[in-house]
């Protein structure tokens, strides 16, 4: 680095105005031998360049000539055999045909060495290094260069190495639902001061997962999240901001269960319908500052209400007649019609595409197995009648199953007699 300094008036002290580190014309700075890479020109919009052994650019050429478009080089690569741990950057405007190569920066060249095997379960002792390496969520681990490749290595979201994770080895990363959560791994090179990493990122941090992925509002349903959460600071939001003073789905705040969220939660039987959103507490933040409190969105389900019975229904069927009902689906979350959802913005937290309807016993599960009717399934429009046959049915309590993404569940609450038709009498 330089350091920008001012001198008093009366030229009795000198003062420290800011530190200057410049930036290498060519980046990165450092290459990895026998790994192909992307390298950026600071003011050659196109033209040539050349990685040379000498810094009058003559000599062996380790790489090169390579074009230049758009101020980039792709495809480069420096022999993993090249024993030269130092490189000279040079261009030209027409590959040295009348413009000479210039010297332009100077490069630094590591091997590429791999740690011992990697395992394939954590946790481990095996330190995460330049090697691609993927760790569940919310693991601690090490993090070991060669000391040919480097030193004091830590993980950036950058591959400028500049935007560091900070406490990522101690606690672990808790990603975020819909976030990227792949990083570098950056070392600083032996023989030169650059923080440099591999050229894609080769940390790639699990996201957590729900099983199933849509449940019915009104039942309780086990839902198992993979890999299981370690902390009982869990909860369900009806907001994907997760915030700590927002309206929870359900009750108790923390759904955590014993010592921990272990392999499964119980999802609250709820009147909400819509999205939820699972919301794991970030112990990185909190390690590092205790007082920031925040909650991460890590997963999502979709919990739906089952098709409720419209105007027109019959709600006292008769054995013999037709059961005819007309149904509709609270806030639209899915079709009445198999196939009718399959470009819904909600279609991937199904877990069924099955929308039949059928009859079973009012003290019976609502699974086919139960069926006292043939499962029908609705054709036409969402808003079109269904008939369900009776003539096989005694006098009794039934309910109607309904299709849903979440299975099949009772379309209404209470059960209905289905009585013989009145005759009348003859003369």
């Amino acid at each position: 680095p330089y350091y920008l300094c001012a001198r008093t008036r009366d030229n009795s002290a000198a003062v420290q105005l800011a530190t200057i580190t410049p930036a290498s014309y060519v980046s990165p700075s450092v290459i990895v031998k026998g790994v192909t890479t992307t390298l950026t020109s600071g003011a050659m919009q196109s033209g040539y360049a050349i990685i040379a052994a000498n810094a009058d650019c003559s000599g062996t050429r380790y790489a090169g000539p390579i074009q230049v478009s758009n101020y980039l080089m792709d495809g480069v690569v420096v022999l993993s055999s090249v024993t030269a741990t130092t490189a000279y950057y040079c261009e030209s405007a027409d590959n040295g045909g009348v413009v000479p190569y210039s010297y332009r920066s100077t490069v630094a060249m590591v091997p590429y060495i791999t740690l011992p095997p990697s395992p394939t379960t954590y946790p481990s002792t095996e330190p995460v290094g330049f090697d691609d390496r993927t760790l569940p969520p919310a693991t601690p681990f090490t993090l070991a260069v060669s000391p040919l490749m480097g030193s004091n290595p830590f993980v950036s979201r950058n591959k400028n190495c500049t935007d560091v994770i900070f406490g990522i080895t101690q606690t672990g990363y808790i990603p975020a639902e819909t976030e990227f959560s792949s990083f570098y791994v950056c070392a600083r090179a032996p023989n030169n001061a650059s923080n440099y990493s591999m050229p894609t990122p080769n940390l790639h941090i699990a996201k957590y997962a729900l099983s199933p992925t849509s449940v019915v509002s009104t039942i309780s349903t086990i839902v198992t999240m993979s890999p299981a959460a370690t902390t009982t600071n869990v909860w369900l939001s009806s907001s994907s901001l997760c915030l700590a003073n927002e309206s929870q789905v359900g009750a108790p705040s923390y759904l955590g269960s014993g010592a921990g969220f272990s392999s499964s939660m119980q999802a609250v039987s709820t009147s909400w319908v819509g999205i939820v959103y699972v919301c794991l507490l970030d112990t990185r933040l909190v390690t590092l500052d205790s007082s920031r409190i925040v909650f991460v969105r890590v997963a999502s389900l979709l919990s739906i209400g089952v098709p409720t019975l419209a105007n027109g229904s019959a709600f006292n069927p008769i054995r013999g007649i037709p059961w005819c009902l007309y149904r509709s689906v609270p806030q639209s979350l899915y079709s009445l019609v198999e196939g009718g959802d399959t470009g819904s913005a909600y279609a991937s937290y199904y877990t069924t595409t099955d929308r039949k309807v059928f009859i079973v016993d009012g003290s019976a599960a609502c699974t086919t197995a139960n069926a006292l009717t043939t499962p029908l399934a609705q054709t036409g429009s969402e808003t079109s009648q269904l008939c369900l046959a009776t003539d096989a049915l005694a006098n009794g309590s039934y309910k109607i199953c309904s299709g849903t993404p979440a299975g099949y569940a009772a379309t209404i609450t209470a059960t209905m007699n289905v009585a013989s038709p009145t005759e009348e009498p003859t003369a």
